[in-house]
């Protein structure tokens, strides 16, 4: 996909659906107006704002990368959603915290 909002779209579709096959509720917001892509439920009430981004290689079997134009703090975000479409493959970074892990759900 050549289109960035396009693959954003598919990426934000990706992470919604592995959100909801782990049995986590997902909500949208309506528009763009959000620093956030979702809201997704943690264990009992309380909901994360998630962004989420596509990551691209870059080389064969190398590191993923994902391209930001803005940063985001913890006023913005509760957690960021790196996701690479060819494979399915997310990383969910915490904001504020240094450690990053890799998932496929």
């Amino acid at each position: 996909m050549t289109d960035p909002h396009i693959s954003g779209k598919y990426s934000e579709l990706m992470a919604t659906a592995a959100f909801i096959a782990d049995g986590r509720q997902v909500a949208l917001p309506y528009g763009n107006q959000k620093d956030w892509d979702l809201l997704v439920q943690e264990t009992g009430r309380e909901w994360l704002r998630v962004q989420v981004k596509t990551a691209a290689l870059i080389s064969q079997g190398g590191a993923a990368v994902v391209n930001m134009h803005r940063t985001y703090s913890v006023d913005d975000v509760d957690l960021l959603v790196a996701v690479y479409p060819p494979t399915g493959t997310m990383w969910k970074i915490p904001i504020g915290e240094p450690v990053v892990a890799a998932c496929t759900a």
